[in-house]
């Protein structure tokens, strides 16, 4: 019902303008869990675990990067703009793009052609593969039943993306 549509929309409301306050935030997050278990029969549960697994990895993400500065940094600095852009499409072929401009932005002296070159490249690439992005798996969830078997097939997902990519890419470059 739309009813329950707007009270989801002002509980995102209150999460973005809350976003830096923890206890406004969660107080705002255990209140929209709460409406959703009483309105449950209007709409589908939760899926926190999921939630949670995405959490974990932003946590790592920060952590073991952090851990990566002392080499990362130089190296990024003595790439150009356009090097930047093709070595961030190459790994964020096989990684996540968040962590490929995690580590750029560990970089304090890159200029802002070498932070777009990194941001355009990781994003263009992004969905190439099903590991290294997260709404890969989760459109794939959402999508499945029109999929041949349910199954996704890696080469198959690489075939389908390859074009709109290169449209993508040629876009961010020029």
């Amino acid at each position: 019902p739309a009813w329950v549509i707007t009270v989801h929309v002002l509980f995102l409301i209150w999460a973005i303008l809350t976003a830096h306050y923890a206890p406004l935030f969660f107080f705002g997050l255990l209140a929209a869990l709460w409406f959703v278990s009483i309105t449950s029969e209007y709409q589908d549960a939760v899926r926190l675990f999921d939630a949670l697994k995405v959490g974990v990895f932003l946590a790592g993400l920060v952590i073991f990067c952090t851990l990566q500065e002392w080499w990362i940094a130089p190296l990024l600095q003595t790439l150009l703009p356009h090097e930047m852009f093709g070595w961030a499409m190459l790994l964020a072929c096989f990684n996540d793009n968040a962590a490929v401009t995690y580590l750029a932005s560990l970089s304090p002296n890159l200029t802002e052609a070498a932070k777009y070159a990194a941001l355009a490249g990781a994003v263009a690439t992004g969905g190439l593969t099903i590991i290294a992005n997260a709404p890969n798996p989760a459109g794939f969830s959402v999508l499945r039943k029109f999929f041949k078997g349910e199954v996704l097939n890696p080469v198959t997902l690489l075939i389908a993306a390859l074009l709109p990519t290169i449209i993508v890419a040629l876009i961010f470059f020029i």
